[in-house]
């Protein structure tokens, strides 16, 4: 249950669209809600519809030649396997990075390269280029260095490199900072000038086009290339990076997560991936989509890297060993179940602490630190608390890193945002406090000194209320329809599939309904209430999550209710399940219609 009162929704289609998707539906033969969904989401055109209904790599790719550095990239990496030099492939410990990580190890590796891989520690380095590390791989041998989701902002660390005789190509979508570091090459399309900007790629996918243009070059430099050199092949990989680090499933990150998915459900499967479905109860004869990666692989993905070391995870999805691919996705598996322990412990201490400030006063932010809390686990647990009471919410985990060659105490933090207050932004203007920090418009990590937590915590409180100028700030929930039950039968929820992957910029449909009878309640478990509702002479089954106890759960009230339809498979029999996402009195909804 959500702590807040009433709901804000905001519909997507307007009157405005009715003739765009009456247009749709005729032409391409789909029901008017399909049809009415498209357009709510600015596909308006029939070429357009066609092309995200059945993504394709020949028509929905844009040239990654045209993606700005990326044939110089491409040149210098293939000289560097053509010269013998000892490259190191150098990725950040999520899921994003370590499959970008993986892609370019692998390939590199078909192409006879001398090539290895690192990831630097979550909890003894920390996220990006590190000068300790660089120490490291000086000694190894590395003369090549090719940074992956991670480096556009590491200027002292890129100059560094260069001055003990690195080579080094930056591989990142992050924003770059003022000054770009003194890389060889820089391929970002964040930065100035880069016609790819808009396409917002995942490192994973970024690094699939690096691909592309390395199976060209080496054509072009006389290197034998065969099946095993085909881009196709890592698309599996690609998806999995995309759709974790969420960005924007529209467009060229669309056509990889859609061919992508198509490859995860084809046999045989990649080992690593096998044996990490294998671990999270996935079968074969359930199809994973992007809600399987996000609940059920990544997780036990990310889980490595804050519960143990992210360089398993390269193991496992290198390995072609069926008994070390099992033992290593056990050991994932085992992560993950830390990770959920330590997250329900924070999760509950943040929750009371959160309760304790917001009685005591208004606050327009949250900042929860504790000596016991696992800086693995901080992003997840920040996330929930946004999510709980609508606030931007820091959350704090005490950590060391690397400073002047000594492992040092500091604080490590990770941030979670609403909409209007850009993470980004607010770190940036508290760099004086920080010893770094950067992210995204709605979630970002920082650094900081021990000493100066409280004053962390009453900066971040000021920049809230500056943003907010004093109104806390409402939930708004971005509905794609207004609906009768009567219209969500089975025909229409199996439609719907074929707007998937979903994700961000492409989300789960949602509905709302008004005026919807409780007619039956009963408890999953101690958390999670199951219930049938009626409107008129339509009746579907339903389900709260977290929603034990909610006291507008009564047979017989009158309700109001946001939901995403799925089919649910018992004994042979599929039926239409509603997912309730918020229950509301009647009435209490403010709806505002975008068109």
């Amino acid at each position: 249950m959500q702590e807040f009162q009433g709901l804000q929704l905001e519909i997507r289609s307007g009157a405005a669209d009715r003739g765009a998707a009456a247009a749709l539906a005729q032409s391409l033969a789909l029901s008017p809600l399909i049809a009415q969904i498209l357009v709510a989401r600015g596909i308006t055109e029939e070429v357009s519809a066609r092309r995200f209904l059945s993504p394709s790599l020949k028509d929905g790719l844009a040239d990654p030649h045209q993606i700005k550095n990326m044939r110089a990239g491409a040149e210098l990496i293939i000289e560097a396997v053509q010269q013998g030099l000892q490259i190191t492939v150098y990725s950040d410990f999520d899921v994003d990075g370590i499959t970008s990580g993986t892609q370019l190890l692998l390939y590199l590796r078909s192409l006879g390269a001398k090539v290895n891989s690192y990831i630097p520690s979550r909890h003894t380095e920390g996220y990006g280029l590190q000068r300790s590390a660089l120490e490291k791989l000086v000694k190894a041998g590395t003369q090549l260095l090719v940074t992956l989701d991670c480096g556009i902002t590491s200027v002292n660390e890129i100059a560094f490199a260069r001055r003990v005789g690195m080579k080094t190509v930056v591989v990142d979508h992050h924003q770059p900072a003022e000054i770009l570091p003194p890389a060889d090459v820089i391929i970002d399309p964040a930065q100035g000038g880069c016609p790819f900007a808009d396409y917002h790629l995942a490192a994973a996918g970024l690094t699939w086009m690096l691909l592309v243009v390395l199976r060209r070059v080496a054509e072009e430099k006389g290197i034998e290339i065969s099946e095993c050199h085909d881009p196709k092949a890592y698309l599996d990989l690609a998806a999995l990076g995309t759709i974790c680090d969420m960005v924007p499933l529209r467009d060229i990150n669309r056509v990889i997560s859609f061919r992508g998915l198509e490859m995860l459900n084809k046999m045989p499967k990649r080992i690593g991936v096998q044996a990490l479905c294998d671990v999270a109860g996935i079968s074969e004869s359930r199809d994973i989509g992007s809600g399987a990666i996000g609940f059920n692989i990544g997780p036990r993905i990310n889980a490595a890297g804050r519960m143990g070391e992210a360089k398993e995870v390269i193991d496992l999805l290198t390995t072609g060993d069926r008994k070390k691919a099992k033992t290593l996705a056990g050991r994932l598996d085992r992560f993950n179940v830390e990770r959920q322990n330590a997250e329900e412990w924070m999760k509950i201490h943040g929750v009371s602490v959160c309760q304790e400030k917001l009685a005591a006063g208004e606050v327009f932010s949250l900042a929860v630190f504790n000596d016991k809390f696992h800086v693995g686990v901080i992003g997840i647990v920040a996330q929930r608390l946004m999510e709980k009471f609508y606030l931007p919410a820091a959350v704090m985990a005490p950590g060391e890193e690397m400073v002047s060659g000594e492992l040092t105490r500091v604080i490590k933090g990770s941030v979670r945002s609403v909409r209007g207050f850009n993470v980004a932004e607010v770190l940036k203007n508290m760099d004086d406090v920080l010893i770094r920090g950067g992210g995204h418009e709605s979630a970002g990590g920082f650094t900081l000194e021990t000493a100066r937590l409280e004053q962390f915590i009453a900066r971040f409180e000021a920049e809230a209320q500056k943003v907010f100028a004093g109104v806390r700030p409402e939930r708004c929930v971005s509905v794609d329809a207004e609906v009768g039950l009567r219209e969500i039968d089975i025909t229409v929820v199996g439609a719907l599939q074929k707007l998937a992957p979903f994700g961000i910029g492409n989300p789960t449909p949602v509905f709302f309904s008004k005026d919807v009878e409780v007619c039956n309640v009963s408890a999953i478990g101690q958390n999670h209430a199951r219930l049938r509702l009626k409107q008129g002479d339509a009746v579907h089954q339903a389900v709260l999550w977290g929603g034990a106890g909610h006291p507008l759960l009564r047979i017989g009230r009158m309700v109001d209710v946001v939901f995403q339809p799925e089919l649910n498979s018992y004994k042979g029999i599929t039926s239409v399940q509603l997912n309730l996402r918020h229950v509301v009195e009647p009435g209490s909804v403010v709806v505002e219609r975008s068109g």
